[in-house]
């Protein structure tokens, strides 16, 4: 027992003495080297190690998790050199990352075609600002964007968000007599408030005015099928928004969780009624060893019930289900699961290759359904597939995604997604 007691005093005096040894030094300079394109300016707001403070060596790591947040900010390496007696300076060495990006994506499945094409820039001015813009061809349907962001206006925790977009896609809509395909666009345009508290939490309020389109494909109007042949209506939608961001970044690993809260009203201007939804989201990320991610994305939401085929949660390929097609299904509630297992299979110089399995589960209640469908069979989608991501780690968010999922209750469902990023 006395051996035991022993040890314990001999370590708890190596890690009283650690952490002395950590606080008893000075910081004398604070340097942000390898900058091109980002400003230094704009980057130093992120940190909070100060000339003057003692040296901690835990919070010069949370400041350079803070850096690689940054977009434009691949890596950074912390280099500690002491200057004098119980005097140091810290160099916060930042590897640059290229901003400037296509917008390149297709997809689809048979009778279901996308592509999209334009550019991004993430790091506009140097200082993490979105600026871009692109043109997405659904069918043939035109959709586009143009969308800007500055999240902190002077490197303050207030920023803003511009978005302007059309939505267009043929869309199937489930009456109870019968399948009716339509075209759908929705032509918006909103501005959103951002508000950071600390770095790794932010509340973001906006509103939108949109109008949305409905017009009935021609071949389904003679004889007439349920549903009107065209339908315009002109809406206001107002959101709140909330995240916790708690990532561990190492280039395109990742590590910990993210977490979001959206609760959306949508008022229709031309018969006066309200419409409410509330989603959540969880994304955890694991890294059992060295090359490798774990990758769980779990999604809910719940929406005012309305007996309609206008519903807001959609099957869609671009947005959960792999392989499943653009806006298969709609329904007032929703459980979608998203997994994935990433292998690294080579990483030379500033390029990199991974292999990924993934599962994609979801299901959903039907318009003006019980809650009771979330566990029904003839409800749930389970679809499973293979990928491959190819990554170039000196341009921000470039991974070439190619992902083939086919549904295991009907391997006769299934279909291709590219893009570019990550799936989630």
């Amino acid at each position: 027992m006395s051996r035991l007691f022993f040890l314990l005093f001999i370590l708890l005096l190596s890690q009283y003495l650690a952490f002395g040894q950590d606080h008893q030094f000075i910081v004398t300079d604070v340097r942000l080297s390898g900058l091109e394109k980002s400003n230094e300016g704009y980057l130093r707001n992120f940190i909070k190690t100060t000339v003057g403070q003692t040296y901690r060596a835990q919070q010069v790591e949370e400041d350079r998790q803070q850096l690689i947040r940054v977009p434009g900010v691949g890596n950074v390496t912390i280099i500690v050199d002491t200057v004098a007696d119980k005097r140091v300076s810290v160099d916060f060495a930042i590897e640059e990352q290229r901003t400037l990006l296509p917008i390149v994506g297709m997809g689809g499945v048979t009778g279901n075609f996308w592509f999209q094409l334009g550019m991004a820039e993430y790091n506009f001015l140097g200082k993490g600002q979105t600026l871009l813009g692109y043109f997405l061809s659904n069918n043939g349907i035109p959709n586009g964007q143009i969308f800007f962001r500055n999240e902190r206006i002077r490197g303050q925790p207030w920023g803003y968000a511009i978005d302007i977009r059309r939505i267009g896609t043929p869309e199937p809509l489930f009456f109870p007599e019968a399948t009716v395909n339509y075209r759908y666009t929705n032509t918006s345009s909103g501005i959103t408030g951002i508000r950071y508290f600390g770095f790794d939490r932010k509340v973001a309020l906006g509103a939108n005015f949109f109008v949305e389109e409905y017009e009935k494909d021609e071949a389904m109007r003679f004889p007439p099928l349920p549903g009107p042949d065209q339908l315009s209506q002109q809406k206001l939608l107002t959101r709140l928004s909330f995240e916790t961001n708690h990532l561990e970044y190492d280039y395109f690993y990742r590590n910990g969780s993210f977490w979001r809260a959206i609760g959306q009203s949508v008022y229709t201007l031309d018969d006066q009624s309200h419409f409410f939804s509330l989603i959540l989201e969880r994304i955890q990320y694991w890294r059992p060893y060295r090359t490798a991610n774990i990758a769980v994305r779990l999604k809910t939401g719940l929406a005012t019930n309305n007996d309609s085929p206008f519903a807001p949660f959609v099957l869609d390929s671009q947005v959960n289900i792999r392989g499943s097609g653009n806006r298969v299904d709609r329904g007032t509630a929703q459980v979608v699961i998203n997994a994935e297992f990433r292998q690294t299979v080579f990483q030379v110089s500033h390029f990199a290759g991974q292999v990924v399995g993934f599962a994609d589960t979801g299901t959903w209640r039907k318009p003006g359904g019980e809650l009771e469908d979330l566990v029904t069979q003839k409800h749930l989608r389970q679809f499973v597939g293979l990928g491959v991501r190819l990554i170039n780690q000196r341009v921000f968010g470039a991974v070439l995604r190619f992902d083939y999922g086919v549904d295991i209750f009907n391997p006769g469902e299934r279909g291709a997604v590219i893009g570019v990023g990550q799936y989630f």
